[in-house]
């Protein structure tokens, strides 16, 4: 559909490098310096399992441990003390994660999206 209606969108492709190179690292880098050290980005990981809980004050729900295979090592770590997850995923990537999850399953809003089908886009306004 963009390609077909150019004329109606402020499109731009990346002529050279990748998405990941000329978009996500320089975002992370500076997110990663505005935030000392309190931000981590774990590129070349693919998320297994994010196990969730409700607080017993509020109410609210919060990601309680995250486990992902780390694609250079082979390894599957986990990381515990999380105070935010931001997920980049496609439908293919979602569904995987939600599979994986049944605390995410559970919920609605994670199982609809895991059940979308579509084509992947970045937009991103510079």
């Amino acid at each position: 559909y963009a390609l077909a209606h150019q004329d109606s969108f402020d499109v731009r492709w990346i002529k050279n490098g990748t998405v990941s190179d000329s978009l996500i690292a320089p975002m992370a880098d500076y997110l990663m310096k505005k935030e000392n050290g309190g931000l981590q980005v774990k590129g070349g990981c693919r998320v297994k399992q994010i196990s969730i809980d409700k607080d017993q004050r509020d109410g609210k729900m919060y990601a309680r441990k995250i486990e992902y295979l780390d694609t250079r090592s082979g390894e599957t770590e986990a990381m515990e003390d999380i105070d935010g997850v931001v997920l980049a995923l496609g439908c293919q990537g979602m569904q995987s994660v939600v599979s994986g999850s049944p605390d995410l399953a559970r919920l609605p809003v994670f199982s609809q999206a895991a059940s979308l089908k579509g084509i992947d886009v970045i937009s991103v306004r510079l």
